[in-house]
């Protein structure tokens, strides 16, 4: 649950960081003068969200391994965890950000969305102990498939989400979250008002 919270937050540290700085202290035009496309842009940020998220959750495994003596038993699955949840969180991260009139009034809506899904998303409990209705409620939620995914990583003897779920689920929304961002991304930057 840790490593799932680290791989949430850091991309919209990393990639919510640098446009909210780019919105109040007026650097996007820099990035808009750029000999690059705009779709490069984003591209750049959701690359730098990969890459917080997954140099984040290593760090937090590192020390759950150091401080716990927990180790993954699968590092392959809980790297792939890890870099589509960081993928996600930095599509998501867009969209929220940009999709409103100005990224100040997409923060809240952030700090809104993280809450249920932190809490909701079977970050502190696993998927087998929620009973109906609840169970069907945390398979809308994101944080769900990447702490499941993360538990098969590290424990696969308990109870946990079939992987192929945990992928199909993630795969699924990361299709959906990808041309969505990409639209939101260049609709805000190409008629740039703020």
């Amino acid at each position: 649950g840790i490593i799932a919270i680290s791989i949430m937050t850091a991309p919209f540290v990393s990639v919510g960081g640098s446009i909210i700085s780019g919105y109040y202290f007026r650097t996007v035009e820099g990035w808009l003068l750029s000999p690059v496309t705009i779709r490069t842009i984003m591209m750049a940020k959701i690359i730098s969200g990969l890459i917080y998220g997954v140099v984040s959750g290593t760090i937090v495994g590192v020390l759950a391994w150091a401080i716990l003596g927990i180790f993954p038993q699968n590092l392959f699955i809980s790297y792939l965890i890890g870099i589509i949840g960081s993928l996600f969180f930095s599509f998501l991260t867009i969209i929220v950000l940009l999709f409103p009139e100005r990224p100040d009034k997409g923060q809240e809506v952030f700090s809104f969305l993280l809450m249920p899904m932190t809490f909701f998303g079977c970050t502190f409990y696993t998927y087998s102990m929620l009973k109906p209705p609840f169970n069907y409620i945390a398979l809308l939620l994101p944080t769900t498939y990447i702490s499941e995914g993360l538990r098969a990583a590290y424990n696969p003897t308990i109870t946990h989400l079939d992987a192929g779920i945990i992928l199909v689920g993630l795969l699924l929304t990361m299709a959906f979250l990808f041309p969505l961002a990409d639209w939101v991304f260049r609709r805000r930057f190409r008629d740039f008002l703020w």
